[in-house]
């Protein structure tokens, strides 16, 4: 279960102090190639506006954006951060990619639950509990 879920450190992938975009692509394919056949990445990426969570499968050149805020933010920069990372861990790996890979924006359906019951904490709680206690 461990192996199907790897994350990339913000510190590579953030817009402040992470280089440019050719770094830090290159840096995300350094770490699609430490991780397991058919693993997604988590990536979080912060534009110093606000941050988003990417999920990337390198392997079926699949990458999904999650902005909760559904801002517009200079997400064509990120996307093509996120682009020219699989196509370095592509040329890595010797294989050739497709010409468009399948990008995804996952919409946040809106505030519907902003109040929880104390039942509903109570819940969060004992699941939380429950898998701090397995480590």
């Amino acid at each position: 279960m461990l192996d199907m879920v790897g994350f990339i450190d913000p510190a590579h992938t953030g817009i402040i102090g992470c280089g440019n975009p050719t770094e830090r692509a290159r840096s995300m394919s350094n770490r699609y190639l430490l991780g397991k056949p058919g693993q997604i990445f988590l990536v979080p990426y912060n534009s110093g506006a606000h941050g988003m969570l990417s999920v990337v499968n390198p392997d079926e050149e699949v990458m999904h954006f999650m902005d909760l805020l559904k801002m517009r933010l200079c997400a064509g920069e990120w996307k093509a951060i996120v682009d020219n990372s699989i196509k370095i861990f592509n040329a890595q790996k010797g294989r050739k990619g497709r010409k468009i890979i399948q990008q995804k924006n996952l919409v946040w359906e809106g505030k519907s639950n902003l109040a929880y019951t104390q039942k509903d904490i109570d819940v969060v709680r004992a699941e939380w509990a429950n898998h701090v206690m397995m480590f």
